[in-house]
């Protein structure tokens, strides 16, 4: 069997579904917010009725918000976790099936932890990093617009404060640090295990054996802390080139033997 078999992948598409409608419910808050604060609609009814859907929307964008954040982000990441440590130690902790998710042919176990968490960093930095770059350049066109419309002397006080609540909420520069972050702890998480193969440290001491699981540890913590879903888009369109480069470093680091 040579096909690509992820069925854990189901749960992180639930989450990728309520992040789009968090955004969508977020970005229609806010259209709401900006008409009632500048009155734009004169019939009362009409009026009326946007407040009604404003606090709609409000609580639906905190309800899938909250789901989101507190079961099935924590669900997905259990269940990813699970496969991982059944990989690892060749013991089926999940029912679910994956097959060729993790490229690796070593059999210790934890040193197959280390290589398999090694790839997942590997992985997850580029991801992250396109994800932290993507969202640097339009938090970079928002803080313009925030900008000009501070120094343009006509623009209305309420519209400032309205635009500068909007532009620091959760969903703009709180989720663009909350990825720097992520980002740069994957980084890191990468870098002592590189270090570690590279070392030929042996698993079987003490210290060794600590390093991975440090490792480990850090890395699942840091993925808790983010409550961030990595790109699918990114990773699917890099796939091919970044498992190519998975196998020259593999291959450096002694985890795979050279190909003739």
């Amino acid at each position: 069997m040579t096909e690509r078999i992820d069925e854990i992948e189901k749960y992180f598409n639930a989450i990728e579904t309520c992040d789009k409608w968090i955004r969508r419910l977020f970005w229609i808050c806010t259209g709401l917010s900006l008409t009632l604060l500048l009155e734009v609609w004169p019939a009362v009814e009409v009026n009326n009725l946007a407040r009604v859907l404003f606090v709609i929307a409000v609580m639906a964008h905190f309800i899938i918000s909250q789901l989101n954040r507190f079961y099935f982000i924590p669900n997905a990441e259990d269940r990813r976790r699970d496969q991982l440590l059944s990989d690892s130690f060749n013991t089926p902790l999940t029912s679910e099936r994956t097959h060729l998710y993790y490229n690796n042919p070593l059999t210790e176990p934890l040193l197959r932890l280390g290589a398999d968490v090694l790839e997942n960093s590997y992985f997850g930095k580029f991801v992250t990093g396109r994800m932290l770059r993507n969202e640097s350049f339009k938090v970079g066109v928002y803080l313009l617009l925030w900008v000009g419309l501070i120094v343009w002397r006509k623009t209305d006080l309420a519209v400032i404060v309205w635009v500068t609540l909007l532009l620091f909420s959760g969903e703009i520069i709180v989720r663009l640090f909350n990825l720097s972050i992520l980002r740069h702890r994957i980084e890191k998480v990468y870098c002592q295990l590189h270090e570690f193969f590279r070392q030929r440290i042996q698993v079987d001491t003490n210290s060794g054996a600590a390093t991975i699981l440090q490792a480990f540890s850090r890395y699942e913590a840091t993925k808790a802390f983010a409550s961030l879903k990595q790109s699918s888009k990114i990773f699917h369109a890099n796939n091919e080139k970044l498992s190519q480069e998975w196998d020259r470093i593999k291959q450096d680091l002694g985890i795979e033997p050279p190909q003739e």
